[in-house]
């Protein structure tokens, strides 16, 4: 429940009195990450939504004496001293304080981490938006000098040198954002490479997909060879590399679903048989301990 900030008074207050039984108890004890609302209620909300500009509180007491509130670590106050920003939401674009002195101040501006400042001085882009072939700064100075670019952490760069991509794209056919050259699907490339823990290699031995599409029946195939359709007893077709983490629908046995998402609390299989008999072990998953629901080791 989160409301922007209206001052409360007269009719106001007494519709909120009245809401909340006219008082609340004060007992409960908040985390040291968390706002106690003790006025007309009694809850906890996060920290970070104290003197945020958005009344959170019955009372709204979470955005009053925001003047002498100080903001938390990587949190930047506004000129007009009322609200507390996220630093990443400072010379973003776009404005967020009232009196707009977030966008105000962009010349003697650092950049957070993880960000950097177009050619122009005004706004600050994340480094993944750099060299990834579609222009985000005003002055389009994220696709300049890319030759001299160093991609970001779990980005590749295209042999052209021009280019980013989703290190998820290379060597696919499904790339969103492909490489000019052609070097994310280049086979000489491809057929050494890994695919990783989240994907299989075609019977082509290049193209590298995602295990939740293979033996999916959804009449589209995502192999260039088809080889991902080509489904008999095993989940994982003939000529596929990599061990076999599929398990087929009890009811419906033409549709293969990952191990992860047995037990994950949600019916995928059109018999609802991959959320029956549950036994996380089985498929070498964990179980949460207030519920029954399993998780992978990589969802940790």
């Amino acid at each position: 429940m989160t409301h922007r900030v209206t001052m409360v008074s007269g009719t106001n207050l007494v519709v909120l009195l009245l809401m909340c039984g006219l008082t609340c108890a004060n007992g409960r004890d908040c985390k040291h990450n968390e706002f106690h609302c003790n006025l007309f209620e009694d809850n906890c909300i996060v920290i970070e939504a104290v003197c945020n500009g958005y009344i959170d509180c019955y009372g709204s007491e979470d955005e009053s004496n925001c003047q002498n509130y100080t903001c938390l670590p990587g949190f930047w106050k506004c000129q007009d001293n009322l609200h507390c920003l996220s630093e990443d939401q400072v010379c973003d674009g776009y404005v967020s304080c009232d009196d707009g002195s977030d966008e105000n101040i962009c010349d003697s501006w650092i950049c957070p981490k993880g960000f950097k400042k177009c050619n122009n001085k005004l706004v600050c882009m994340e480094l993944e938006r750099f060299c990834d072939g579609h222009i985000d700064c005003k002055d389009g100075s994220d696709e300049f000098d890319c030759l001299n670019w160093n991609c970001t952490d779990g980005y590749w760069k295209c042999n052209d040198g021009l280019r980013c991509i989703l290190e998820q794209d290379i060597c696919s056919a499904d790339s969103t954002k492909v490489c000019l050259d052609g070097s994310h699907l280049d086979p000489d490339f491809c057929i050494t490479y890994d695919c990783g823990s989240k994907r299989l290699k075609c019977a082509d031995g290049i193209q590298c997909i995602f295990e939740h599409t293979i033996c999916d029946r959804t009449h589209r195939f995502n192999c260039m060879d088809t080889s991902d359709e080509l489904c008999t007893d095993s989940c994982i077709p003939e000529g596929f590399s990599g061990k076999s983490i599929m398990k087929r629908c009890e009811e419906d046995e033409s549709r293969c679903l990952p191990v992860s998402w047995y037990c994950d609390g949600k019916a995928q299989c059109p018999d609802g048989s991959d959320e029956q008999s549950c036994s996380c072990e089985d498929w070498d998953l964990i179980q949460c301990a207030e519920n029954t629901i399993c998780i992978s080791t990589d969802s940790q």
